[in-house]
């Protein structure tokens, strides 16, 4: 039940993303194909080998930057609809819910937790707010929506970089006891190959938009 939950969300991030997108085609031309390759790569334990070097996970993480670099390149002001840019961000909510049911099956440590400190939730329920309020209104507080972008980033960063130290890889700092092997194992591998840079893509395009309108 737990994988099928997850794969749903994973497909609701990809078209939430082609509409916030402002139906750009080549977020889809990029990720379905890019969504099939690590799943396979994950679903035959690609991942499991945490000992070789370069650590084998860069290859679901660093192709991102590429993609998140055209997209944002390619993508028109025009296209941009920033209530629905913001409205992506409650993905956080359920990730966050993932996270911490991984925690209790003992496959990632607190410290990725809103127990923890992980604070992506607080994004996540701040941005159903933020659409609520911007649907009612249809008001862009520019200067309020800039610096939430940049919160937003940050805190990724944070999570990103507290993931990386407590994975079970030649370069881990911490958690040796309850080390972070979730994302090793299939479905998900896609939170870092996918959901998470789509929740940077989102906050990159908002930036680009406020400040270019």
């Amino acid at each position: 039940m737990e994988t099928i939950a997850y794969l749903i969300l994973t497909c609701l991030t990809l078209c939430w993303c082609y509409f916030a997108s402002g139906r750009d085609k080549r977020v889809l031309f990029i990720y379905i194909p890019w969504l099939i390759f690590i799943s396979i790569l994950s679903y035959f334990n690609f991942f499991k080998n945490t000992t070789a070097l370069p650590p084998r996970f860069l290859v679901a993480v660093l192709p991102n930057v590429f993609f998140i670099w055209v997209l944002v390149k390619k993508t028109k002001l025009n296209q941009l609809n920033i209530i629905t840019l913001t409205s992506l961000q409650i993905i956080r909510i359920p990730i966050e819910l993932f996270l911490y049911a991984w925690y209790l099956n003992k496959t990632v440590p607190i410290s990725m937790t809103f127990k923890g400190l992980n604070f992506d939730i607080l994004m996540g329920i701040s941005a159903l707010f933020l659409t609520i309020y911007l649907l009612i209104t249809k008001k862009i507080p520019k200067k309020l929506l800039l610096g939430w972008n940049v919160i937003g980033l940050l805190f990724i960063i944070n999570i990103v970089t507290i993931a990386i130290l407590s994975a079970p890889i030649p370069f881990q700092q911490f958690a040796f006891n309850q080390p972070n092997i979730a994302i090793l194992f299939f479905p998900n591998t896609l939170l870092p190959a996918f959901l998470v840079p789509v929740a940077v893509l989102a906050h990159v395009l908002s930036i680009k938009k406020l400040r270019g309108s």
